[in-house]
């Protein structure tokens, strides 16, 4: 998905695992639920920054 993308091309961010999608229901309004881990990287600091 393009959340997914989103979250691997972050720099910032590493690790991203998504698991157990439910939907409350089958209508197309319906609620979805899942699970997501993700990690932390050190992000480099550019110069002048403290």
């Amino acid at each position: 998905s393009v959340f997914m993308r989103q979250l691997d091309n972050n720099p910032e961010l590493t690790e991203a695992t998504l698991s157990v999608i439910q939907r409350t229901s089958t209508n197309d309004d319906a609620i979805r639920k899942f699970s997501l881990s993700i990690g932390e990287s050190k992000v480099k600091k550019e110069d002048g920054e403290s």
